[in-house]
């Protein structure tokens, strides 16, 4: 005799999240706060100038890079544009330990830093991520 028992998905799902946090804030993983990887609805908004930016653990990031951090395999966000599979802890870790920081100029000729690390480069204006870029 087989004895087949169910867990209420809600059940489930309250383990699941317990253990991981809401999305935007930091979950522990061995002692290290890390920060999770959600949508841009997730995360809290930051409005600076009229602009509106995603607050992921403290770091601010433009609608423009957070769509460069999603995964590249669930195809093209919004704006057209495919994710490069960047995870928020990896581009804190470029901030944090770069192997480069270089004074770049934006479009508009504004200035701005170029952070890179191994094949991962992002780019920040006054603290706040404008976009990352593989190489």
């Amino acid at each position: 005799m087989v004895v087949v028992s169910f867990i209420p998905l809600d059940e489930i799902l309250g383990v699941v999240i317990g253990r991981l946090g809401a999305a935007g804030t930091a979950a522990e993983e061995g002692g290290v706060s890390r920060a999770l990887w959600g949508t841009w609805s997730d995360y809290p908004k930051v409005t600076i100038g009229g602009r509106e930016y995603a607050d992921i653990d403290g770091t601010l990031y433009t609608r423009h890079a957070f769509e460069r951090l999603a995964p590249s395999g669930l195809g093209k966000a919004a704006g057209g544009v495919e994710g490069r599979s960047i995870s928020p802890n990896l581009v804190q870790d470029v901030l944090d330990n770069p192997d480069s920081v270089t004074p770049v100029k934006g479009p508009s000729g504004e200035g701005r830093l170029s952070y890179v690390s191994g094949s991962v480069q992002i780019i920040t204006e006054k603290g706040i991520v404008v976009t990352i870029i593989t190489r």
